[in-house]
């Protein structure tokens, strides 16, 4: 189809499109853009501007009056925050990021960027710009308004702080609710350590980079469900064709588009805001990441973006049973599967969908949770349901959660990697597993 006939298409479905600084910006009524006139304007964005840029007199110069704000065309129904000056500064931003050295420091470090600890006690060490960068970025400090300055451009501060991701006084500049880690040869924007000051939840932890180590390498058409800050997007972007976020959670949307800025892949990345449970996923994907709401709830109620239901496979599964897969695809996803230490993780609702899909899938445990009355395990995960919004004290949580466990035979909380792919041969195949302890490395 030529430009001009899907400018044609466009504009009788009500859908003003025009160019504004190099970005592609549109209007739209509520249901006029559909998933699959999206996917085209996205797939022929490039032709569609230098068109534009020869019909400036037939083009709409702003928004209509009262209509939605505009945004860039790959994020679907959400405007953008993204301006041309945004994406200047942030062009600087990642300039000065390498010449302090901040990118190689952190990669030193370890993929996974959760060596919090260490990374303090080695910022009294490091000095100038390095040692600011650190403060700042990754470990969420207070610092001097003239040493930020000389790390991140004026406008992205003003941006930050409109975002609430920022705060300034007169003396300096924090950001409470970010950090940047180095997610395998990728910076990347995630939700603070001290979860009380973060506003969105980015998560990001060891189970993170596990999954981020399997798509190393990823071809052709990507996805990226349940996408959150982007992280897993950004590792097959790299090596892909294609990729596709989806994210539900619009309150993501100022930090993953930063990170998307940042990796100098916001122009050729589709970001969906949408239920990963509905939108249309469109043609099939040669390689899926799957990072859904994965705590197990076991009845206790819990905040939706991290609920994963009784036994925290609810969302991952339905997730899985609706992406669609070519024939020679591979699905990855990271889970917390419940079971016991006599019978290892329970999969039988894998099993199910194996059947169903046809699939070969391969569940790697890496180490396991003791859900164990009165463990340090145990009072772990009563806090961290504390944290999450749960009611109730870390004691009342801790005793209703092990009636719980005990009413049905469960003692373990198992991390895994799980791998997917079409077969003739379906069936699930869980392997050795680590002992108890922490885990998602491979």
């Amino acid at each position: 189809m030529p430009a001009e006939d899907l400018l044609a298409r466009l504009r009788a479905a009500d859908v003003r499109v025009w160019e504004d600084g190099g970005v592609l910006r549109y209007s739209a009524p509520p249901g006029a853009f559909t998933p699959e006139l999206r996917h085209e304007v996205f797939r022929r964005k490039a032709e569609l501007l230098v068109l534009l840029r020869k019909l400036t007199n037939s083009v709409e110069p702003s928004a209509p009056s009262g209509g939605p704000q505009p945004g860039p065309a790959a994020t679907g129904p959400r405007p953008s925050g993204v301006t041309p000056r945004l994406h200047r500064a942030v062009e600087e931003f990642r300039l000065r990021l390498q010449r302090c050295g901040l990118p190689m420091f952190l990669a030193a470090h370890g993929a996974s960027g959760t060596r919090d600890a260490d990374l303090a006690a080695a910022s009294p060490e490091l000095g100038g710009r390095l040692a600011t960068a650190l403060d700042l970025l990754v470990l969420s400090r207070w610092v001097p308004a003239a040493d930020a300055a000389a790390v991140v451009p004026p406008e992205l501060v003003e941006h930050l702080v409109a975002e609430g991701l920022a705060e300034t006084d007169r003396d300096g500049l924090r950001l409470p609710a970010l950090r940047l880690v180095e997610h395998h040869g990728q910076l990347v924007f995630v939700h603070a350590v001290s979860w009380a000051e973060v506003p969105c939840f980015g998560y990001y932890g060891p189970d993170s980079a596990g999954l981020g180590r399997l798509l190393l390498g990823a071809r052709g058409r990507c996805l990226d469900l349940f996408a959150s800050t982007g992280a897993q997007a950004l590792v097959m972007a790299g090596t892909a064709r294609e990729v596709v976020l989806v994210e539900a959670d619009t309150g993501m949307a100022p930090v993953t588009e930063l990170n998307l800025l940042l990796a100098d892949r916001f122009d050729t990345a589709e970001l969906i805001w949408g239920d990963a449970l509905k939108v249309d996923l469109g043609e099939p994907f040669d390689t899926v990441s799957v990072n859904a709401p994965m705590m197990p709830s076991f009845g206790l109620d819990l905040p939706w973006r991290a609920d994963g239901g009784p036994d925290g496979c609810r969302i991952l599964e339905a997730g899985l049973r609706r992406v669609p897969l070519a024939p020679h695809g591979q699905v990855f996803a990271d889970a917390w599967l419940i079971g016991s230490v006599a019978h290892g993780p329970s999969v039988a609702w894998l099993e199910r969908l194996a059947r169903e899909r046809s699939w070969s899938v391969t569940v790697v445990p890496t180490g396991s949770t003791r859900l164990e009355p009165g463990h340090l395990d145990a009072w772990a995960m009563a806090e961290t349901f504390v944290g999450y919004g749960a009611g109730g004290s870390p004691q009342s949580v801790h005793d209703e959660l092990t009636a719980l466990w005990r009413g049905t035979g469960v003692d373990r909380s198992f991390a895994c990697l799980v791998h997917a792919r079409p077969s003739d041969e379906p069936g699930v195949t869980v392997l050795p597993g680590a002992a108890d302890g922490p885990g998602w490395r491979l």
